[in-house]
């Protein structure tokens, strides 16, 4: 897990649209306004959300979001402990991300591309970079790492 993150990526990922400052808006408090910005940014740079409990948090991101909205950064320890409100966040970003959670039908998909690159890459690192830009490339969230880890694994195998 990537903790922290570069000035160009934060600006390249986690700048936040005019679109994106309207569904910010959409929140009524500072602190959910804050925490909705956050996992915006969150998504976008991990191509999934940030773990609930407890509430992942990158202080770089986290700052680079707060200064965008002009929202104190310490107001995200109230948003913290709303789960349930972080949880109708998360299905808001997706249906304004567009994005997809990772089940049956995406794992095939990922799995016959992964078994095509495998037919002409064997460094899983490639394979992992190639896996990451096709989740991405279809807005498909990022499943666990041992899951990934684990189909990359078997297409390998079969491509052999």
């Amino acid at each position: 897990m990537n903790t922290g993150y570069s000035r160009e990526q934060l600006i390249s990922h986690a700048k936040l649209t005019a679109s994106d400052i309207g569904q910010i808006n959409q929140c009524r408090r500072d602190y959910n306004r804050l925490g909705f910005g956050y996992q915006i940014g969150f998504v976008r740079l991990n191509n999934r959300f940030p773990i609930q409990q407890p509430f992942e948090i990158i202080d770089d991101l986290l700052t680079f979001i707060g200064v965008q909205l002009q929202i104190d950064t310490n107001e995200i320890a109230q948003y913290q402990r709303r789960q349930a409100t972080i949880s109708r966040h998360q299905e808001r970003i997706s249906d304004y991300l567009k994005l997809t959670k990772f089940g049956e039908s995406q794992r095939q998909l990922l799995q016959q591309f992964l078994f095509s690159e495998a037919c002409r890459l064997e460094q899983t690192n490639a394979l992992l970079l190639r896996c990451e830009q096709f989740l991405r490339d279809n807005h498909i969230l990022q499943p666990a790492a041992s899951t990934i880890q684990r189909i990359i694994g078997e297409q390998r195998t079969v491509a052999r």
